[in-house]
């Protein structure tokens, strides 16, 4: 390039120098440009990156809370609540931006990828807001079932010692037989109430199941206490006989008033343990969705013209 400047008179030369001063200066400043905006471009998609990373922590954090908080329990309610704010609130971020980084709803590389995660994300909320919304019912719910419990157990014990009295007093075999059948079918309940609360297929039939067994214990009860009449249950006459059925029937109200809490709640327990059941299934698209973002947020750098690899390259 020297011969060639020294070919030509002093002002071309000084014309040529400028030109060639003035692209190194606009190649510096472009670098410079590319540099600078690189870095803050770096900065923001770290910081997006670490969103997205916690996205998917939060996909399986939302799992286990909804499910813990269906099964009715206390703390998983609030965890959920949380869990569920933070991960909108990501979202919003990602697509919207924030403080710390730009929106990327409209980005060519980034913003369908985005999108598809966002809609995955919609019905998890709404399912988490379904089992929020049923906060009270199923941690009253879980109270009853304990107690539930503990009360057939009574019963049980209740209906035990009516049998002996009976078997002392010379009562006919039958009727020892027929209450003492009660103790099984008391047993059954429990399984029943256990089905109810796990949810799925045998929920329904298992809320149908605890609804006859208990009518039966009831009528059975009645019938050998002389509360109700039975053409195939006959009275108990012996006086302990009676006073040890009638302290059964006393825990028996107890048992049935559970009995209609959970039978009251079972429709509105399956709904929410199918919100929990499916919040589990798409928390996995969840997950997979957040790792193809940060996929793409990695490929920004390469895809995008400026600032860009191949600017500061040229620029260089």
């Amino acid at each position: 390039m020297s011969t060639a400047l020294g070919a030509l008179s002093g002002k071309e030369r000084s014309a040529a120098i400028n030109f060639w001063a003035f692209v190194l200066i606009l190649a510096l400043t472009v670098f410079a440009l590319n540099f600078y905006f690189s870095t803050v471009r770096s900065s923001e998609e770290n910081a997006a990156r670490d969103l997205v990373a916690e996205i998917q922590v939060l996909s399986q954090e939302v799992a286990k809370f909804s499910g813990e908080a269906a099964a009715g329990n206390f703390d998983a309610f609030e965890e959920l609540r949380v869990t569920r704010a933070r991960t909108a609130t990501i979202l919003s971020d990602l697509q919207r931006g924030n403080a710390d980084l730009p929106g990327y709803a409209n980005d060519p590389v980034v913003g369908s990828v985005l999108d598809r995660l966002a809609t995955t994300w919609s019905p998890i909320n709404a399912n988490a807001q379904r089992i929020l919304d049923s906060e009270e019912m199923l941690l009253d719910l879980a109270e009853t079932a304990r107690g539930f419990s503990g009360r057939i157990q009574q019963l049980q014990v209740a209906v035990d010692r009516a049998v002996g009295e009976m078997a002392n007093a010379g009562e006919p075999s039958r009727q020892i037989r027929t209450a003492s059948n009660q103790i099984v079918l008391a047993e059954r309940m429990v399984r029943y109430v256990t089905q109810i609360l796990q949810g799925g297929g045998d929920a329904v039939s298992g809320a149908d199941r605890l609804s006859l067994d208990a009518a039966a214990i009831a009528q059975t009860l009645e019938a050998l206490s002389g509360a109700a009449s039975d053409p195939n249950i006959r009275r108990v006459d012996s006086a302990a006989g009676q006073r040890a059925l009638a302290e059964a029937l006393e825990v028996y109200g107890g048992v049935q008033s559970d009995v209609d809490t959970i039978l009251d709640s079972a429709s509105d327990l399956n709904e929410v343990k199918e919100a929990a059941a499916r919040i589990f299934e798409d928390s996995a698209r969840l997950l997979n969705g957040a790792r193809d973002l940060n996929t793409s947020l990695s490929r920004l750098p390469e895809e995008r013209m400026f600032p860009g690899i191949w600017v500061g390259a040229i620029a260089g």
